[in-house]
């Protein structure tokens, strides 16, 4: 579960990175309104955290980890195709919640599944992977973006996720917890 969770985090915070270049450069939109856009992806946390919680209560959190992480990959690779305006909102929308609704979920199950001796050390190895990842992502994806442009890099990295996730679904499959 801690290699799904940093995945869906590096991954999608990675690319996130790049969504407001992307958008000046595929919809000749300025700068500010394409730096924007990201207010909704990241709002997106205000409402899909709470509801990821109260979904994982209900569902198991181990279901509610793979539908998000299943979801991200095809929305990451939806950004290609999406048009200017509402379509690109409800793509980065939809991304932030995958995103949102996931983390406090993977904490919960990392609580719930580690000894109190090495919990804070398994969180520790989740958020350095998770947020660090990104950063170490970036300029990988950078350099993909440079030679093979946005939209062979968006469909690789949707693609790697949706691996990953279904990589990882294999050992969690039929948990409830």
């Amino acid at each position: 579960l801690i290699i799904l969770g940093i995945a869906i985090q590096s991954l999608i915070l990675s690319t996130i990175s790049f969504i407001p270049l992307f958008i000046v450069d595929h919809f000749n939109v300025n700068e500010e309104a394409a730096a924007a856009l990201l207010a909704l992806f990241f709002s997106a946390g205000l409402w899909a955290g709470p509801l990821g919680g109260y979904l994982s209560d209900h569902l198991g959190k181990i279901p509610v980890i793979l539908v998000s992480s299943l979801a991200a990959g095809p929305i990451i690779y939806l950004l290609n195709l999406a048009p200017y305006s509402w379509g690109i909102s409800v793509v980065l929308l939809i991304l932030g919640m995958s995103m949102h609704m996931s983390m406090p979920v993977i904490e919960s199950y990392i609580v719930s599944q580690t000894s109190e001796r090495n919990r804070s050390t398994m969180l520790g190895i989740y958020y350095t992977g998770s947020r660090g990842g990104s950063g170490a992502l970036a300029p990988v994806l950078g350099y993909l973006i440079d030679r093979l442009g946005f939209y062979t890099s968006f469909t690789t990295i949707g693609a790697i996720l949706l691996v990953v996730t279904l990589g990882c679904s294999i050992f969690l499959w039929g948990s409830r917890d």
